[in-house]
């Protein structure tokens, strides 16, 4: 028998002796035993979390930039110039409402099915592609 680095007795090499091997196996089944103990805690940490549905809505109804990305995906559709660059000037270090974004989609040369649809979206119920691209990760 020979002592490795560590102080554990090897019988041969890369061999420990059952004692070494219970003694690690303790330590390693206590530090399993505390991080359990531990993600237990914060998961009943977090059970405690409640959504605030009404900040949620305040910050969703100050952020109608988002809809840019559905204007400007209609608008490439249609062939209008600039789509990005548009909407750019709309809402770069801009706060806008759901006025001034009607006011825009108003202006552009767009079939009136396509206005109403992009007019009736809010940032509350606009989610883009997210269903679609959740879906091809399943």
């Amino acid at each position: 028998m020979r002592k490795t680095a560590s102080g554990i007795e090897e019988s041969a090499p890369g061999q420990i002796d059952e004692a070494a091997f219970k003694i690690i196996k303790k330590l390693f089944k206590t530090a399993g035993e505390k991080v359990k103990e531990k993600l237990g805690r914060k998961k009943r940490g977090l059970a405690k979390l409640e959504v605030n549905h009404a900040a949620i809505a305040a910050d969703l109804d100050a952020a109608w930039e988002v809809l840019a990305e559905a204007v400007q995906t209609v608008m490439r559709r249609h062939g209008l110039p600039e789509p990005y660059e548009q909407l750019k000037a709309l809402t770069r270090g801009k706060t806008i409402d759901a006025q001034a974004l009607a006011r825009f989609i108003d202006s552009l040369a767009l079939p009136a099915d396509d206005k109403a649809r992009l007019r009736a979206l809010t940032p509350a119920t606009y989610t883009g592609l997210a269903a679609a691209l959740a879906k091809r990760l399943r």
